[in-house]
């Protein structure tokens, strides 16, 4: 599933977005500009560091140092390939199911333009090995294509009469429920979504059904072994995030291999073909010296 969750700041939108992957039974990858996540094991500041990570930990937390929409095209490259390895493996099949969180995602999407990476991962991905979320202030920042690659509106209040015009002009939010959400209380939320082509619109006034710490400190000691008894359980009864990472390792390897004997292999036409022309030369010049 591709979702989008907007809403205002500390409305509740990254949480639930966090709540819903860890439900998803599956490992998670978090592009965590603002440093929300914290305290984690699986914490990497560098693209580079997510292969060992993955060897490890479930739940990755990637915390970009520099320009963060050049980072999250690293990381997005490296999902897309892991994607890919897993379609190539036969994945969609096996149950296996990891969710990519991209938290302000303003950082890569704006009316105005869109991080090709992330355009590429929402149209490519398939949703039975990759869900991606996407979070957002204002809904007016999700770029125009991302509207037909996304599933789910998961919307927190929102009450500036421009974000309630795009909901409704540009998602199809019909004006009762408008009127609804920018009567929403903190931490409670509408979902948009299309069955067979009618919109339908559903509210969950209660936060406490999915509420949880993103900070790992805080998490109490029932969620602590929440998490831990999903690693194993993702371990035990089928793939995990580290069985991708192995097979997507396994296809490097023999795509290295196989480049290199390419390259041997054109390394050795290439020395057959100066041997000749060497060859060639010299006859050509002692039959030329012949003549003369």
């Amino acid at each position: 599933m591709n979702a989008i969750f907007t809403g205002r700041k500390r409305s509740g939108k990254t949480t639930l977005a966090f709540d819903m992957a860890m439900l998803n039974d599956g490992g998670i990858i978090i592009y965590d500009p603002k440093n929300e996540w914290r305290g984690w094991p699986g914490e990497i500041r560098d693209v580079a560091q997510l292969e060992e990570a993955s060897k490890k930990h479930e739940i990755i937390v990637f915390h970009p140092q520099g320009n963060p929409d050049e980072e999250f095209s690293l990381l997005g490259e490296a999902i897309l390939r892991m994607h890919n390895v897993a379609m190539d493996k036969g994945w969609d099949k096996k149950d296996f199911h990891f969710t990519l969180i991209v938290d302000e995602a303003v950082n890569v999407s704006t009316a105005k333009r869109i991080n090709p990476v992330l355009v590429q991962l929402v149209a490519q991905n398939r949703p039975e090995i990759l869900s991606i979320y996407l979070t957002f202030q204002s809904p007016k920042d999700a770029n125009n294509l991302l509207k037909s690659r996304v599933d789910h509106w998961f919307i927190f209040n929102t009450s500036l009469p421009s974000d309630l015009d795009y909901l409704r002009d540009e998602i199809g939010v019909p004006d009762e429920d408008l009127a609804l959400i920018s009567d929403l209380r903190p931490h409670e939320y509408a979902t948009f979504f299309f069955d067979g082509g009618t919109p339908v619109v559903e509210f969950v006034y209660d936060p406490d059904t999915w509420f949880r710490p993103l900070e790992y400190s805080e998490l109490n000691a029932n969620e602590r072994e929440e998490v831990k008894e999903m690693a194993r359980r993702d371990r035990e009864e089928k793939d995990s995030l580290q069985d991708l990472f192995e097979d997507f390792l396994d296809w490097m390897d023999d795509r290295s291999s196989s480049l290199r004997r390419r390259s041997s292999r054109d390394d050795d036409d290439r020395d057959r073909s100066r041997g000749r022309e060497r060859s060639f030369r010299m006859t050509g010049f002692d039959r030329g010296r012949d003549r003369d």
